[in-house]
């Protein structure tokens, strides 16, 4: 009985997981390319540390205020 109700659900089981895994990878392939982005603004500043963390406090204060 229990085995005929795994094989029902199953189906619903696995395309449920395999969703959450292409949402976890997607989040993360995403913060990973807004990195990419970052460092390609730090590449176009000369690659002066100072001036990148300079924008940073602009663009955090522009997110706080």
């Amino acid at each position: 009985a229990i085995g005929v109700l795994f094989a029902i659900t199953l189906p619903v089981v696995t395309r449920g997981a395999a969703l959450t895994q292409a949402g976890l990878s997607r989040a993360m392939l995403t913060g990973l390319a807004e990195l990419h982005d970052r460092g390609d603004d730090l590449g176009r500043t000369g690659g002066s540390p100072l001036a990148f963390a300079d924008r940073a406090r602009e663009h955090r204060a522009a997110f706080t205020a």
